[in-house]
């Protein structure tokens, strides 16, 4: 049987959500699919690049030269698909998946699959907008397959066309509920006597930090021995910490910083806080809802993303501290959730499953 060569676009392999997407599904396909990758930027000391690394992936990085304009990444992109005989092209560049597709259908490639990832607001300015339109119709015209990650990344890239949702994943084995781990990471940390709220997300806008931090401080009015967990880091790290100091709660918040695994502070942790303003499919609250924690997520995110123990409620700090107080003894068997995640399609071995059954279609 001839293997089907499939080669990933992204704009760069660092850490996030679509490069933990696109390493899951290279590092779990069966090896009738080989997944390539070409990305503008790599670091090739993230766990991702070494793990892939270490299982023969090929990685090209386009342009070779920094700075370069625009038409000359496309014409270096276009080039590895050319001299790369690819049979599938797949874009995880959002609104330049039109670009990347235009350059696989000039080098011949038959499949040319854009994947949305995004979300959006809808509040960009005349230019961008402009700018945006003319991509959407780029994609229409030079894609064969439309894929989102939810409904609600489809319709912000896509409009209401057809689109194919392919579920991102967790490794539910992974992220079980261990009451072992949750121990010895609780007398690590000094949470042994706390109620500890988690939360996982790079520190912009669209994570909404401020946010959970004035929730965060009306807790602590009715419960001083709670405690925030904020892992990640970005370019708001510093406003954000500078806030939590405005607020006097800094010595009851964590900032964990990027974490390699976050599942021992979610086995750790007794609640968790998804307050984004837009998400494309925040994969950090499946990994939370397969642990086990009650999770609340804000009104207006894809309600897929509620699948246990789940709430979503609107963007009022009072009604946030309200529940989440009210969630604080209530007691939760954490260890079927995993299997629960499992059963309702967001594990790795099903979104594999999936993507072989396509990509050799």
């Amino acid at each position: 049987m001839k293997q089907i060569k499939v080669l990933y676009v992204l704009n760069e392999f660092s850490i996030g959500g679509g490069e933990a997407f696109c390493s899951g599904a290279a590092s779990s396909v069966p090896p009738s699919v080989r997944i390539d990758f070409a990305v503008e930027k790599l670091n090739e000391q993230s766990d991702l690049y070494k793990k892939l690394n270490s299982l023969g992936t090929v990685f090209y990085v386009y342009p070779k030269v920094p700075g370069r304009h625009g038409l000359l990444n496309l014409f270096s992109l276009y080039k590895v698909i050319k001299s790369g005989h690819y049979d599938i092209v797949h874009s995880h560049r959002d609104y330049f998946n039109g670009g990347v597709l235009l350059c696989a259908k000039l080098a011949g490639v038959k499949r040319r699959i854009s994947h949305a990832h995004l979300s959006c607001d809808g509040h960009f300015p005349f230019f961008k907008r402009i700018y945006i339109s003319l991509q959407k119709a780029l994609i229409r015209f030079a894609a064969t397959d439309l894929w989102a990650c939810s409904d609600t990344a489809g319709k912000c890239l896509y409009g209401c066309g057809k689109f194919k949702i392919i579920n991102n994943f967790v490794d539910s084995s992974h992220f079980a509920y261990n009451p072992a781990l949750r121990a010895q990471t609780r007398k690590r940390f000094n949470l042994e006597n706390n109620f500890v709220i988690c939360h996982i997300g790079r520190f912009c806008k669209e994570k909404n930090h401020m946010f959970l931090l004035d929730v965060f401080a009306e807790v602590l009015k009715k419960d001083p021995a709670a405690r925030l967990v904020l892992i990640g880091g970005g370019e708001l790290e510093n406003d954000i910490k500078k806030y939590a100091e405005s607020l006097k709660i800094t010595d009851k918040t964590i900032f964990a910083g990027f974490c390699k695994d976050t599942s021992p502070f979610l086995q750790a942790a007794d609640l968790f806080a998804f307050p984004s303003l837009s998400e494309g499919f925040g994969i950090a609250s499946i990994e939370a809802q397969a642990s086990g924690l009650p999770c609340l997520l804000a009104e207006g995110l894809d309600r897929h993303m509620a699948i246990i123990n789940s709430y979503i409620l609107p963007l009022d700090k009072n009604i946030w501290a309200e529940r989440i107080l009210s969630l604080k003894n209530v007691k939760i068997d954490r260890l079927p959730c995993a299997e629960e995640i499992k059963q309702a399609g967001f594990d790795i071995a099903a979104t594999a499953e999936v993507l072989a059954k396509e990509y050799t279609r």
